[in-house]
């Protein structure tokens, strides 16, 4: 994508990669895009990133092409990545993790109360 200012044609093709992209996770029960880097993301659920070992730059990388290399749905993410800016790919893999970890809080917090 360019450094102009997307048109709406060019947003509306971002956002419908990003929700087949997403639909193709789904599909495969994948909750964190493959590669998405959560460094620096913490919250109440799941083991964010301070619980994993500090590394450097380099083995976060290596790491990072290591799970994108798995992705079942590489074409719809190629698409997505095409046609979408960085900042917005990263902004989107984000927030669809932490909504994710916030869906699995509220379905475990109802089942413990459906069973008192």
């Amino acid at each position: 994508m360019s450094n102009a200012a997307p048109t709406r044609s060019n947003r509306q093709r971002c956002w419908d990669n990003r929700d087949a992209y997403y639909a193709c996770l789904s599909k495969h029960n994948i909750q964190n895009p493959p590669g998405t880097d959560m460094t620096g993301i913490k919250g109440p659920l799941g083991s964010g990133s301070f619980a994993e070992p500090p590394r450097s730059e380099v083995e976060r990388a290596q790491l990072v092409a290591q799970e994108r290399s798995k992705d079942p749905c590489v074409r719809e993410r190629d698409a997505y990545e095409g046609s979408c800016a960085q900042s917005w790919i990263e902004y989107f893999n984000k927030r669809r993790v932490l909504e994710e970890r916030q869906n699995k809080y509220f379905a475990d917090a109802e089942a413990r109360a459906m069973r008192r």
